[in-house]
């Protein structure tokens, strides 16, 4: 399994390559991040309703990170909270102190918010990027 489990966006829409094509680098980036960003928006919503609360600090760091490079568009849903990893994963028993912590058991949720709403998620970015792009390559 890869570090980060990610999907791709790819037009099978011959109609819709022809009108990415006409836009300009300028007018394509914005419509692929708002694209990416609807599909991230699926995971940050599930996620959200899968984390365990305690404190709530951890569902609060919940977010999407986005990043562009290169003409590709990077979103991410990211758990910001120090201690995300060790909810996420779990942990070994330890020592803490001169005590002995026996350890968590995973209590996974951005993993599963990918499962769950992997297709979801797929079919809201292409939506967004059909209607975005059709629109633009209209004006």
């Amino acid at each position: 399994m890869s570090k980060f489990d990610a999907f791709k966006v790819e037009l099978d829409d011959r109609e819709l390559q022809v009108a990415f094509k006409r836009l300009s680098r300028k007018m394509g980036i914005p419509i692929l991040k708002k694209a990416a960003r609807a599909g991230a928006q699926v995971f940050l919503v599930e996620a959200k309703s899968l984390v365990p609360v305690k404190t709530g600090e951890l569902k609060k760091s919940i977010r999407m990170k986005q990043k562009t490079k290169h003409h590709q568009v990077d979103v991410r849903v990211i758990a910001a909270a120090p201690h995300a990893h060790l909810v996420e994963f779990g942990t070994e028993p330890h020592r803490v102190g001169k005590g002995l912590h026996p350890g968590a058991a995973p209590r996974p949720f951005l993993r599963p918010a990918f499962d769950n709403k992997k297709e979801e998620a797929l079919a809201k970015a292409r939506e967004v990027l059909a209607k975005s792009v059709l629109s633009a390559a209209k004006k």
